[in-house]
């Protein structure tokens, strides 16, 4: 019998994460590392690990997932929800790798809808969630937040790699996001946590143990 397979992800709570940003409305693109906080609300935002963080893991420059998540906000097919676009940029083998794992966890659901939560951190066959069949983006419909310190729900954006000994989808990084409409047609974005889990910078911007 086949060992079943958690296909769970550490949440941004469950590591502890602490660090809500005090942001100001604008609508742009903006690049987010990790290292420092975000300033402003722009309307669609680039995850990406440091490459000197992803050097202190032992798998992660192997067998990582992404080489970057980027974030939209956009119109939701429901006047009353707003909705956020997911773009992946696989690493080499990462999208390979992402649904080997999804195949060999012992579930109920599809391939697919198992592959879609890992994507989105959704429960899997979530009606919220559309996903392209190539994997490239998904659609998230959620709740729009009244203010920029208020969210009444945030998507997940997490940033992972296999870790070897265990056999499991780890995150490196990852980040919880509320929406909030905008003037014009885009929304904004506002990164309300963020977490490098087990790492932090210290005041001379190098990575220590946390």
């Amino acid at each position: 019998m086949k060992n079943a397979k958690s296909s769970r992800i550490p949440t941004l709570t469950a590591v502890g994460m602490t660090a809500v940003l005090t942001l100001t409305a604008c609508s742009s693109s903006e690049n987010f590392d990790f290292t420092e906080r975000l300033e402003g609300a722009p309307s669609s935002i680039k995850f990406s690990v440091p490459s000197d963080l992803g050097d202190l893991h032992e798998d992660y420059a192997d067998t990582r997932i992404f080489d970057s998540i980027t974030i939209r906000a956009i119109e939701s097919e429901d006047p009353s929800m707003c909705a956020v676009q997911y773009d992946y940029d696989y690493a080499r083998g990462g999208l390979d790798r992402l649904v080997e794992f999804a195949e060999s966890l012992d579930s109920d659901y599809s391939v697919e809808e198992r592959v879609s939560s890992l994507l989105t951190n959704k429960s899997p066959g979530n009606e919220q969630v559309e996903v392209e069949e190539d994997y490239s983006s998904a659609v998230l419909h959620l709740d729009c937040s009244p203010a920029p310190r208020e969210p009444e729900e945030v998507v997940g954006v997490t940033l992972t790699y296999i870790d070897t000994r265990e056999d499991m989808i780890m995150p490196i990084a990852g980040a919880d996001v509320s929406v909030m409409r905008g003037s014009g047609s885009d929304g904004e974005l506002y990164i309300q946590e963020y977490e490098t889990p087990d790492w932090r910078v210290d005041s001379n911007g190098n990575w220590i143990a946390d």
